[in-house]
Parts: structure tokens; sequence; C-alpha cells
């Protein structure tokens, strides 16, 4: 029986060849994608879930409440880790981790490198595999190192790096650590990566003893394991008696709380802040998934639209089936042993598809996916076939096989307006979703236009960045270091004095397009906490930024007084702690003798996600940040030299700093960035979901016109007499071609009606996550209703056109 099902389908599919080409192409083109989408959804689902005890790892967090709001930081103290190891019993390991930059060298090469510290239980926690070395404790000595593969065959090539040194310059000099084991990369799914791992107790030499004890100056992530069993909840309900015992008199009630995040929901969960590595946004992963079940319907709608419309030219093979002795459900078995066989023909289709373009969609995702045909896989591919065949079949295997036989061999079968309203709400259907996704895309595709071209309060063009890579130790801390690159800049600058391409050099603790700046706290009288964020500059930081002083001065280098205390502060500083008269006016709490200078207007030295915060600028940080309560860093504060250049030979003129920066900085190596490229990098997820929903509207369009070529088609064959009567009784081309394509075009009008507000909702949620954003107008939905209904007339007329020429009489008599 099977066989004469699949016999008799595939005599259909061939003598029906533009429609089952129509059905299996859109099918195919929407299996392709939905496989591509979903290995993204996986991927991204899949983050963290390979240890073992993923379920009972968390990374701690704190909550400072500050003026009404709670800010959340994955980030926290040296001292948060042994305070719940020696207070909450129901914790089993942990671990903290901090990441410094360090030169390592082996020999006569040396580079820059990332190097992870971390504790003992590290190893018990996370179920990174070690290759080769010491595989009890490989970090067992305060000079150990463990390394991936990549580092072992950069500093090592094809010899046994085990056992053999590697120097950091940790301290003043280089020192030699012993590598211990050679450790698996972190997979791309891991929220934790590393090249170099040494342990956690070299920050002692890094970090002073009254840094380490502070409980404000947050630096490091904590992660522990709580035993089996036990609650998370449970456990945070013992972190404020914790709190109480720790901070003493100076512990609030809700002022500083401690909480747990589970490992598997650090990825996703964007309204924390990011930690090491950068986090995506959940919405994305929903979206994405939306759009699949969206282009998978509208393939399936195709289907059934053109099955509702060939139910005439089928109608009589019913009638006669049914004649001959075939019951319901075996006419019902047969159009969906057609549809489940069209389903796997673009299942197949489908694959291939998404095997070709998978290089193509990881450029645009920024993936490393893969396609494996392994049995779960291919499960789902049957499965997913299986749901596509049954729902897509479902309307003409219940329809269809109702129809009465006498009825149907006579002609007298009625079914007209129940198929015509059937036929144009899967149409409509059609229309709304493909309105949905185009409007969305231009939506997206303004705010990132927005984002990218937006007036910034600063020139971003032309500016070349040399991070200045040293690091901070006892007796030779963040102030001897920005003194240090400024040393530098200065000789850079005098050195290069000479080439005209050299507009403006200038040093910063901190740069555009970085994830955070230094941000220093404290609390008033009254309890409440506040803080702004800290830029240490030299004099000539705004001349170089382009920022205008709109009240005071510039900073001077001849006046020793803007040294010590001169600040220059922006409008947002004036405004959050209320100062109406800024030039010479002290800045507030424990910084009071510092004075402001100069006010600059707001500038966006942050994402636009955010709002501008408070913002000081300060010639000499080492003071300011010796008197804050709270200190915290987003970004290392370790100098970055700007440079403003104007060339037309871009990479001789990068040789040339390049030559002239490893004269005076012979034990560093040369690297550089750009100021614009680093601001559009923060931006990344927008431009990549905006290029995937751009693609995903295109096929979802081309599959509906695809759908609504095949549905005029039949429109145009069912109505062959009525057109030719009709050309008899004198109606021109323009009549019949206006007469098949009005009630397209009346369908597409109120689609679009539809679509508005699910757009509206939909976009105004997405744009609510951007402090600044352009704002939803009517012009991109007249836009898209003009584009969807061009279309429209495009491929109704491309059939009409044909069908209002043809010759009437040829017409009559053929029916």
């Amino acid at each position: 029986m099977l066989k004469n099902y699949l016999k008799i389908a595939f005599r259909s599919l061939l003598k029906y060849r533009l429609y089952s080409t129509i059905n299996i192409l859109g099918l195919a083109v929407a299996l392709g994608t939905c496989i591509l989408i979903l290995l993204f959804i996986q991927d991204e689902l899949s983050f963290d879930r390979f240890h073992t005890r993923a379920d009972q790892i968390y990374r701690v967090h704190i909550n400072e409440h500050y003026e009404g709001r709670d800010i959340p930081n994955t980030v926290g103290p040296f001292i948060l880790g042994p305070t719940i190891s020696q207070s909450i019993p129901e914790v089993e390991h942990l671990s903290r981790i901090s990441q410094v930059n360090s030169q390592v060298k082996k020999g006569d090469f040396f580079d820059q490198e990332s190097v992870m510290m971390v504790e003992p239980d590290f190893f018990s926690m996370f179920d990174f595999l070690l290759i080769s070395g010491n595989q009890e404790n490989p970090l067992s000595d305060l000079k150990t190192v463990v390394i991936t593969p990549e580092i072992a065959n950069k500093y090592f090539g094809d010899q046994n790096p085990v056992g053999q040194p590697l120097s950091f310059l940790l301290d003043a000099q280089y020192e030699d650590f012993v590598v211990t084991g050679v450790i698996e990369p972190a997979p791309a799914n891991s929220s934790i990566q590393f090249d170099l791992l040494i342990p956690f107790e070299n920050n002692n030499t890094l970090v002073s003893d009254r840094a380490r004890a502070n409980w404000y100056n947050v630096f490091v992530e904590t992660y522990l394991v709580l035993k089996e069993g036990v609650s998370p909840k449970e456990t945070e309900a013992k972190f404020p008696d914790m709190m109480k015992q720790a901070l003493g008199d100076d512990y609030q009630p809700g002022g500083y709380e401690v909480g747990l995040q589970p490992l598997t929901d650090i990825h996703l969960n964007a309204e924390m802040p990011q930690g090491m590595v950068p986090v995506s946004d959940w919405r994305y992963t929903y979206i994405l998934g939306g759009i699949a079940l969206l282009i998978l319907i509208v393939a399936c709608i195709n289907f059934m639209t053109l099955a509702v419309g060939r139910s005439l030219q089928r109608a009589r093979e019913v009638g006669i089936r049914k004649v001959v002795g075939a019951r319901r459900h075996q006419l019902m078995l047969q159009f969906w042993s057609e549809a489940i066989l069209v389903a796997f023909i673009a299942t197949i289709c489908g694959v291939l598809m998404a095997e070709i373009s998978l290089p193509l969609f990881n450029q645009l995702a920024g993936k490393t996916l893969s396609l494996s045909f392994h049995f779960t896989n291919l499960l789902a591919m049957i499965l997913i076939a299986l749901i596509v065949g049954i729902a897509s079949g479902a309307y003409p295997a219940a329809v269809l096989s109702g129809f009465a036989p006498i009825k149907v061999i006579k002609g007298l079968q009625k079914h007209g307006k129940g198929k015509q309203w059937v036929m144009q709400s899967l149409v409509g259907a059609q229309f709304v979703l493909s309105i949905i996704l185009m409007t969305s895309t231009f939506i997206m595709r303004d705010q990132v236009n927005f984002l990218q071209n937006k007036n910034l309060g600063y020139d971003k063009e032309h500016l070349m960045v040399i991070p200045y890579q040293a690091t901070p130790r006892p007796g030779y801390g963040i102030t001897a270091i920005f003194a240090e690159g400024r040393e530098k800049a200065s000789i850079l600058k005098n050195e290069v004095a000479r080439n005209a391409e050299i507009m403006d050099i200038t040093v910063s603790t901190h740069t555009f397009g970085e994830p955070g700046w230094t941000q220093v706290g404290y609390n008033e009288p009254s309890g409440e906490f506040r803080s702004f964020q800290v830029n240490a500059v030299d004099a000539a930081y705004l001349k170089t930024m382009r920022i205008e002083v709109k009240e005071g001065r510039d900073f001077s280098q001849e006046n020793s007084l803007d040294a010590r205390i001169g600040t220059i502060v922006n409008r947002a500083f004036l405004d959050r702690f209320k100062i109406e008269n800024p030039i010479g006016a002290k800045l507030p709490g424990p910084f009071s003798e510092f004075q402001i200078i100069g006010v600059v207007d707001n500038f966006h030295f942050a994402s636009l996600r955010d709002e501008i915060s408070p913002l000081a600028m300060v010639l000499n940080p080492l003071d300011l940040l010796q008197k804050a309560p709270d200190l915290s860093f987003g970004s290392s504060p370790t100098p970055k030299i700007s440079i403003r250049f104007q060339t037309k030979d871009l990479p001789a003129l990068v040789e040339k700093i390049e030559n002239t920066w490893l004269g005076i900085a012979s034990d560093q190596t040369f690297s550089f960035s750009f100021v614009d490229e680093a601001l559009q990098q923060q931006y990344t997820q927008e431009k990549r979901m905006r290029s995937i929903l751009s693609t995903a509207s295109f096929l979802a369009i081309f599959i509906a016109c695809m759908g609504l070529f095949g549905i005029v088609t039949l429109n145009v064959n069912n109505r062959t007499k009525e057109i030719g009567v009709r050309k008899v009784l004198g109606a021109t081309t323009e009549n019949i071609v206006f007469m098949l394509i009005k009630g397209f075009t009346k369908l597409t009008m109120f689609a679009f009606v539809i679509a508005i507000p699910v757009v509206w909702i939909l976009m105004d949620d997405w744009l609510s996550t951007f402090s600044y954003k352009i704002s939803i107008g009517p012009k991109v939905f007249i836009i898209t209703g003009l584009a969807i209904l061009l279309l429209t007339w495009i491929t109704v007329s491309f059939q009409s056109i044909q069908a209002a020429l043809e010759n009437p009489v040829n017409a009559i008599k053929d029916e």
C-alpha cells in the first residue's frame, strides 16, 4: 500500500511540475534557513553546559544600591572569595579568576599575552581537559604555568613544553615560570576563555594589600560549586549575615548585596554586566527562532495555498477514486504521502543548501558552526520533514478527501466561497509575515546606522591608539605607569614632529570603544552611594579629541596646580552633583581638594546603549584614586597613546610609527587599533542581526512571491473562460490585468494594516535597550508597504498580462 501511495505521489509531482518545483524550492529554502538558525540557537543555548557539574556552578555577583537603583557587577573584590569560603559551608569548591596583560618571553622572542590567574579548585570545578603534564595539581607552585597548544606552538615550536621555562614580566624584571601542563583550549561555547593559566597568588605582587582587603575595589570574578542538593536561594539567604559581619558598622541592609548567577545563565543574560568574555542577548536568540518559524510557516502556507488552488483540477480524481472504492482515510493518506514526499525531498535539498551556505552564515553570525550528521541530527531532520509534511498536507487531506463523488464528476461540487476565503487567508498571512520581517529589517538598519553616524561629541575619525603595555605592581602603580606612558608619548611626539601626517598626540588611561572606564564611588553622610567616571589625561587630550571647553579653560602644562588638583568635568557631572557655578568649585565627597577648572559638553565615551555618566578628567590620577572608598575598572587603566593623523597612504604611515615606537619602547610589542573601528565593534551583535534579518526577509519574500506566482497561475487558469468572454465583450488588456490584480492589492493593504501594530510592539521593545535611539515614524511603514505592493503587482502582472494577451477564441473553445 505504501509503495502504491509513493508511486502515485511521484506521478503527481511529475505531472504538476511547476507547482511541485514551487513547493519543493520554497520548502527547501525555508528548511535550509531553519537548519542554519537552529544551529545558531543550539550553539547559544549550549554555552557552558559541557561541564559535568554545570548546574551546581555559580558566579558570584554584587549589587550596590545607588540613587534608588540597584547596580549589579559581576566583578567583585578580592576579599569576597575567602569570606564566602569561611562563612558558607555549603560551598564545596571556589576559585577566583583575574586577568592581566603581560609580556611573555622565550629566548629572544616575546609578545604581549592575556594571562589568567586561577586558584587550585579551578581544575576541580570545570571540565577543561589537561592534555599532558601534572594532572593532579598542575599549578602546585607559585611560578608554574599551564598553556594551550597554540601558545605551546608559538613559544616552543615542536618541542615538548612541559618542564621548560617561560618568562613573564610581572614585576620590574622577567621571572621564569615552569610549564607544568598543556590544556585543551576552552570550547567556543565557554564563558571562560584562556591561553595561559598561572596561580592566583601572583596577584600579591601586582595589587597592594590595601586594595585586596577593600570591599569596594572590584577586580576579580568569583566562581563556586555548591554541594549536591544545596539550593542557591538558601545559600543567598546567608549572604546578608556574612556581609554584616564583614562590614560591621558600615553595613546597611540592601546597600551591598551578594548573589549567585548560574553558570549557564551567563552567556544569554545581557542584563548583567559582562565579565571577562562578552555576553550575548537572549532577545536575538528568540528573534532568530521566531524568524525560522515564520519562514517555515510561509513555506507551508505556500503548499496549502497551492493545494487549495489546485482543488478543482484534482476534484474529479478524488471522485473517480471514491467511485471505484477508495475510502476517505485512504485518500487522506494519499494526499499526506504526497506532502511528506515533497517535505523529504525539500529537506534533502535544504540540507545541501545549508551545507553550501554555512561558511557565509558563519561569517554573518560570527560563529564557527558545523553541520554534523550524527543520529540525533538525522532524527531531528526526519522529524522536521514529517511535521512539515503533515502540516502542509493537512488541508488537502481533510478537504479534498471529503468531496462527494457524484457531484464532483458532474461538476456540481460547491466549494468556491470557502476555498476563496481559505486562499485569501493563507496568502494574507504570508503578506503579514513578510511585512513584519521586512519592516523590522529597515528599523534595525536605521538604528545601527544611527549608532554608527551619531555625533558623539568628539572626532572619532583618523585616530590610532597604541596601548602602553605595562603591569601595576607594588611601588610601580597606575600613576607611575601613566607617567611613563606620558613620557613615551612625549618622545614619540618629538620624533614624528616633522611628519606633516601626524597632527596631534595625547595619552590617557582610557580611550573610546573600551567596555568601561575607571569608576570611583563613595557614600554620602545620609548613606546614599554616589559615583562618577575618571579618565587620567594629558594637556593635549581635549585638543587631540576635538572636544571644546565650554566654560573655564583647558589644562596647562605650565600650571603646577593643574597637575595636582585641576579637574575638567562634563555637563552630566554638574547635573548629577547639582553644581551651579562650576569654575573654582570643589569636587564632592572625599575628593574635595580637587578643583574644577573647565567644563565640556557631554560626549559619548560609553556605548549609546547607556546614558552619559558624570565624568572627571585629571592629569594625575594617584591622589584621586587613593581617596576613593569604592573603585572599579571596566577596562585596564594603563596608558593609551592616541595619534590623530591625516594621510593618503595609511600602511606607510603605520610602518613609520611602528619603527619609531620600537626605537623608544624596544621592550614592547607594537600593537594598535583605530577608534572608529573599536566603536563599530560595540554594535557587532546589532550589525550581525541586521544582516541575518535582511537575508531572512529576502528569503521569506522570495518564498511568498513564488507562492503568489503559483496562485496567480492557478487563478488565471481557472478563469480562462471568464477572461475570454470579457475580451470578446470589449475588455482591454488593462481591464483584465486590473481585474486580476485588484483582489491581491486589497489583500496586501489589509495585511499591511495588521502587520503595523505587531512591528511597532516588537521593535519598540528592542529599541528600549538603547538609551539613544531612533523613533519609529510612518516613513519606514510607507516604504515597506510600497515595496511589498510593487512586488505583488510585478508577480501578479507577469501572469495576468500573459493571460490578457491570449486569443479569446482559443480560451472559449478550450473551455
